[in-house]
């Protein structure tokens, strides 16, 4: 973790402040985070890369989302009266 008694130049002191407290609660975010907390935050992050990556991971969704729903559809019609 950074130290946070590092004092930054040119800026007024409620200023300096702020920035400092923003730094903790990013740091102690990241500390209590979850795996699936960091992977959320890593996610969008993913995706407004300038590749293929964020449209495939859209594209997998997708499917996975419509694969699940057509097997809901035909389970409904074909379960038995």
């Amino acid at each position: 973790m950074a130290d946070t008694n590092v004092r930054i130049p040119n800026l007024p002191e409620h200023v300096e402040e702020t920035v400092r407290s923003i730094g903790q609660l990013h740091a102690d975010h990241h500390e209590n985070a979850t795996l699936l907390d960091r992977a959320l935050e890593h996610f969008p992050k993913r995706l407004n890369r300038d590749s293929h990556e964020g449209v495939n991971m859209i594209q997998a969704s997708c499917w996975g989302g419509g694969q699940h729903e057509w097997r809901s559809h035909i389970r409904a019609i074909c379960a038995p009266a």
